[in-house]
């Protein structure tokens, strides 16, 4: 069965923010990849004839390199949609759609008089028009609407994110033409107030400030599948399986209950005795595939000697198999132009992290010390996607991942100067949790290095 992709997306529009603003914070607070095309004002008409531009004018949307599409509040409904911001319900999709106009027309009315009027005396009159009787009435009537944190009470709508734009770039850039001032609509400064400080923006607002949580992007995905789903179901749930009493087990389900109820996923936990048979945990697995409500299943590993792992895993659902352990999600992550339904989270971590720290990895050297089906295997096929050359010398690498299991395997005369090294073993030694890489030795030489405790881990659930 393929796979739905999601749509790839191109925004066209001037080095600005202006009318495609809003539209960059939808998606960014979706946590939707899209290519930001920004022209400077300079080279727009050498560029323009170029362009595909379906009324002569940006911003323009293309989707899946194929149609253009224009108009911005028409491309912010659809990056709305995308990325759950659009609300479900009729009369809340009116009213979210009444606040964007009102916004719109705010931002035109104070544009037009301050910074289109050519003529000093007309731009005053147009200004005091605006101070004295438009944008009163206007923002005044958008304040009056406003029902709990947000527009439509506890969750953030497009209609918000207008808001918040309308914030940045009128009221916080023009302090000094405007009478109708953010403090005589405290409401309204409240809502921009709180998405600046959601977790879902705060790379994108804050560019040199990353957002250093693992799930920053993972709250805005889940919000977006709720609320595609908002008639026929609750929200999504991960259906997890331990069997056994390990401690390293134990701390990795732990871990991720505690990220579900981070980003609203329900965790519905099932523990077993290690005594447990084969045929109960099958059991259990068949009644998650079976089950609508359960969206993912992972099989906490390793499984006590009694119990094959290959058959319980070969009886998870592809399409339920977080752990991308299955030979379906397996091949399809081997094969160049193909897309699993899953990737195991902690190869996925690790590309994620060496991208935050803008790690270079096409054309590197990467070096993956061993070659488990949940770790070492996975995460060289990622990085070989994305044309990172593996090798298995370890002096030779820029990069090392290290997830052999052995305490404090790699030293630290075995690295290349200057490369980055990422431990994901968890090891015991007594009470001491310790890594595979001898992390005193490996600091003076690396660049970088997570440590263990900490460090990459927090990525991994």
């Amino acid at each position: 069965m393929p796979r739905a992709q999601p749509p790839s997306l191109e925004l066209t529009y001037f080095d600005a923010g202006g009318r495609a603003e809003p539209i960059r914070l939808i998606l960014a607070y979706g946590g939707i990849d899209f290519d930001d095309v920004r022209i400077p004002g300079k080279e727009f008409p050498e560029k323009k004839p170029s362009l595909d531009l379906p009324f002569g004018q940006v911003p323009t949307l293309k989707v899946n390199g194929t149609k253009v599409f224009a108009q911005s509040v028409a491309i912010a409904r659809y990056a709305a949609t995308l990325a759950g911001l659009y609300p479900q319900d009729p009369l809340e999709a009116l009213e979210a759609d009444l606040v964007v106009d009102t916004v719109v027309e705010a931002t035109m009315t104070f544009v037009n008089a301050a910074l289109l009027e050519p003529d000093e005396a007309k731009k005053a009159d147009k200004l005091a028009d605006a101070n004295n009787k438009i944008l009163p009435r206007l923002l005044g009537g958008l304040e009056k609407r406003v029902v709990g944190p947000y527009f439509l009470g506890e969750a953030p709508t497009f209609a918000d994110i207008y808001v918040l734009d309308f914030h940045t770039q009128i009221w916080s850039a023009f302090p000094d033409q405007l009478l109708a001032t953010p403090d005589k609509y405290p409401k309204l400064a409240a809502i921009a107030d709180h998405l600046r400080q959601s977790s879902e923006l705060a790379s994108y607002l804050n560019p040199k400030k990353r957002n250093r949580g693992p799930h920053s992007n993972h709250r805005g995905k889940v919000n977006r599948f709720k609320q595609l789903h908002s008639h026929d179901r609750q929200r999504p749930a991960l259906g997890m399986i331990m069997v056994g009493d390990r401690q390293d087990s134990r701390l990795y389900v732990e871990a991720k209950g505690r990220a579900c109820a981070e980003v609203g996923i329900r965790a519905e936990n099932r523990f077993f005795a290690q005594s447990t048979t084969q045929a109960e945990i099958l059991r259990q697995v068949h009644a998650f595939n079976a089950d609508p409500t359960i969206d993912g299943i992972l099989i906490q590993m390793p499984l006590p000697a009694s119990i094959d792992e290959k058959t319980v895993v070969d009886a998870v659902l592809p399409t339920k198999d977080v752990d991308g352990l299955h030979p379906y999600n397996v091949g399809e992550l081997a094969m160049r132009r193909r897309t699993p339904y899953f990737t195991a989270c902690t190869p996925e971590g690790i590309v994620e992290m060496l991208d935050q720290e803008a790690v270079p990895i096409a054309g590197r050297v990467a070096v993956v010390l061993g070659r488990s089906d949940l770790v070492g295997n996975p995460v060289g096929m990622l990085l070989r996607k994305r044309h990172a050359t593996i090798e298995n010398l370890v002096r030779q690498a820029d990069i090392v991942v290290s997830a052999c299991g052995v305490p404090q395997f790699v030293r630290g005369e075995w690295l290349k100067p200057g490369c980055v090294v990422i431990d994901v073993g968890i090891n015991f030694v007594g009470n001491d949790m310790v890594g595979d890489v001898c992390f005193n030795e490996a600091l003076g030489i690396a660049s970088a290095i997570t440590p263990v405790p900490g460090g990459a881990s927090i990525y991994f659930i």
